[in-house]
């Protein structure tokens, strides 16, 4: 399908989301592990149809890890860059980084494993050097000052400590380290569009792992004392409830 999907299809997914985690409620209420699985297959199926929306919207946002210099002089001479990615999910962030970097990935959701490493072999330029099956909000793993870059796409809308996760971003990047980032976020106040967001948003975090429709993610990013922090909006055409969006830079 060429150009972005046509809006009969899209309502569709939604339509059938919230029909089948209606259906299923009992289940998702009492495992995780269901949930997990119905999320990620639900994700999957957005991302075929809104393929050439996610595109955009990330190749938009993540542009900046291909020109950025590394702090370690040795990867500064290779030309590569020492990266951080936070819920890389099924890793479709991979294909819009052209430049060699040194990877690593912590991610809650073992569900999106084999997809993530066959989508790893895709992609020589990318080195996976550590792959921690856990939460953004308590990296102590990984070492204070020791990314050049921390990015992550529609992250802060599921985390369950949104400022934790943005705190220990800010701790592992290196000094003048970018965080780079893409996130769906609430509409301005008094619009029907963020009342319909709030309204959703009860059942949404059920069916899709958390995901709140109504967080104003980029205003805590703001918040959270990083010296410099460039925000921009895009209207990316999805559903409606997550069209909004907001992606930057934040510079340690």
């Amino acid at each position: 399908m060429s150009g972005f999907p046509q809006p009969p299809l899209g309502l569709l997914w939604m339509l059938s989301l919230h029909f089948f985690g209606l259906l299923l409620l009992p289940v998702l209420l009492l495992f995780a592990t269901a949930r997990e699985l119905y999320f990620v297959f639900f994700f999957r199926l957005g991302t075929i149809i809104w393929a050439d929306s996610f595109t955009k919207a990330r190749s938009l946002a993540l542009k900046p890890i291909n020109s950025l210099e590394s702090h370690d002089p040795k990867l500064r001479a290779e030309g590569a860059l020492r990266v951080l990615e936070i819920g890389a999910g099924l890793g479709s962030n991979f294909k819009h980084v052209t430049r060699p970097i040194k990877y690593t990935n912590v991610d809650p959701n073992k569900q999106f494993g084999q997809a993530f490493v066959e989508e790893l072999k895709k992609h020589p330029k990318i080195e996976l050097e550590r792959w921690v099956h856990g939460y953004g909000e308590d990296m102590a793993q990984l070492a204070t000052g020791h990314f050049d870059a921390v990015m992550f796409t529609y992250l802060l809308c599921s985390a369950k400590d949104g400022r934790r996760v943005l705190e220990e971003a800010k701790r592992v990047l290196c000094k003048g380290g970018h965080m780079i980032f893409l996130e769906h976020v609430a509409y301005p106040r008094d619009t029907w569009q963020r009342l319909l967001q709030h309204a959703m948003t009860p059942l949404w975090t059920i069916f899709c792992c958390n995901c709140h429709l109504n967080r104003e993610s980029e205003k805590l990013i703001e918040s959270v004392g990083f010296s410099q922090v460039t925000i921009r909006y895009v209207h990316v055409p999805l559903g409606i409830v997550i069209n909004h969006q907001a992606y930057g830079i934040a510079v340690a």
